[in-house]
C-alpha cells in the first residue's frame, strides 16, 4: 500500500441502525455527506 495519490480510493464501511426497508434515508444522507454523484 502506496502514499495517497490522485489515484487513490477512500473506503466508507457505514451499518444503517434501520430496518432494511427504511435505509435509504440513511444511506442517501451519507452520500450528500460525502457529495458522492448519484450515479456513482
Amino acid at each position: 500500500m502506496g502514499p495517497p495519490g490522485p489515484g487513490s480510493r477512500r473506503v466508507v464501511v457505514a451499518k444503517p441502525m434501520s430496518f432494511m426497508n427504511l435505509s435509504g434515508g440513511p444511506v442517501s444522507a451519507l452520500r450528500d455527506f460525502y457529495k458522492v454523484p448519484v450515479e456513482r
